[in-house]
């Protein structure tokens, strides 16, 4: 059998980079460089802690959204990145939106699963819709989108995994759809490599761009995995959620992109020297952020609410909540605290 090139092979390494099974590494601490990284069935790679490490000469390591460590600067995000509605107004109704609330039933829910998806965080986010009554979901596949499935969804959701993939299955077409349905006044929630996707970056690695923000480290992505300390903006006592590699956010300002808000932001820290991650990055960055595009709502979480490790508890609450805000189209009120999109918890 001919054997994989170095970079595919690390590529497949990566897949779970996002959505580590919660059984794993239950000797890390915070701060300290990560042990072996495990898949989503919690199974462990061989890979060394320094992504650099493990690549073969003249080829660089993915991060979690696919991003190479070689990438160069940021320059220009291509001709693809997300377009503001005309005039530059980023919270412009359409006719579309109002046929998404027109039916008072189950909110019709549009989850992505495809390559690039981590099965263990989906399975969990799916297990969390299901049981609720007020949901209707549906799974699509790329192909599905560019056929037109978004067509009569009111929230769309991608999960962990590899946001680059997710975008590069999606196609020029299907990220095209995607932004035009948060444009008319669909919901976008994404965790971690969902929340990778909806950021900007190089359009080689197709992103949707449509929130003004990037990976504040850029290339060096890896963390590790924890159960890390969250503060609510806005009051309320802070929670634990589960951390595996998510995006560290900072503010990329676009024209003709609407600002956003940070929800909840990080207090415990999570970094590896080795990895080029370091001490002191995560801590006051959002951990959970509220934004628009157009007519439509988008949160994005930097860990997954879906998730837990040990004995703490996951809090899928918050998932199902944020699936409920961003489901009512209209522009962001100013300054959203925490308990507007959650409530008291």
């Amino acid at each position: 059998m001919r054997p994989l090139h170095p970079f595919l092979a690390l590529l497949l390494l990566a897949a779970a980079a996002c959505d580590r099974s919660p059984s794993a590494r239950s000797g890390e601490a915070a701060g300290a460089a990560p042990g072996p990284e495990t898949t989503p069935d919690g199974r462990p790679d061989a890979a060394p802690p320094s992504p650099v490490a493990t690549a073969a000469p003249g080829d660089a390591a993915p991060s979690p959204d696919g991003r190479d460590a070689g990438e160069p600067g940021e320059g220009t995000d291509g001709a693809e990145a997300a377009q503001a509605p005309a005039g530059g107004d980023t919270t412009a109704t359409d006719e579309g939106a109002d046929d998404r609330v027109a039916d008072a039933g189950p909110i019709a829910v549009a989850v992505y699963r495809g390559r690039g998806v981590a099965e263990e965080g989906l399975r969990a986010a799916l297990a969390a819709l299901r049981g609720d009554d007020r949901f209707e979901v549906r799974e699509v596949s790329p192909e599905a989108i560019r056929r037109g499935a978004l067509a009569e969804r009111r929230v769309a959701f991608f999960s962990g995994g590899i946001g680059s993939v997710q975008g590069g299955e999606l196609g020029p077409e299907g990220r095209r759809i995607v932004r035009e349905f948060v444009r008319e006044g669909g919901g976008y929630v994404g965790i971690c490599a969902g929340a990778y996707l909806a950021i900007q970056g190089p359009p080689q690695y197709h992103h949707l761009a449509i929130v003004a923000a990037r990976n504040w480290s850029e290339d060096a992505w890896r963390r590790g995995t924890a159960m890390l300390e969250v503060a609510p903006v806005g009051g309320g006592g802070p929670l634990r959620l589960f951390y595996a590699n998510g995006p560290v956010f900072r503010r990329d300002e676009r024209e003709g992109l609407a600002s956003w808000t940070a929800l909840a932001t990080y207090v415990d820290d999570r970094y590896c020297e080795s990895c080029g991650t370091h001490a002191g990055e995560l801590p006051g960055t959002p951990a959970i952020l509220a934004a628009s595009y157009g007519a439509g709502r988008i949160v994005l979480f930097s860990p997954n609410p879906t998730l837990s490790r040990g004995d703490e508890p996951a809090h899928p609450e918050l998932f199902l909540a944020a699936m409920r805000w961003v489901s009512t189209p209209g522009p962001v009120p100013a300054d959203p605290t925490f308990d507007d999109v959650f409530g008291g918890r």
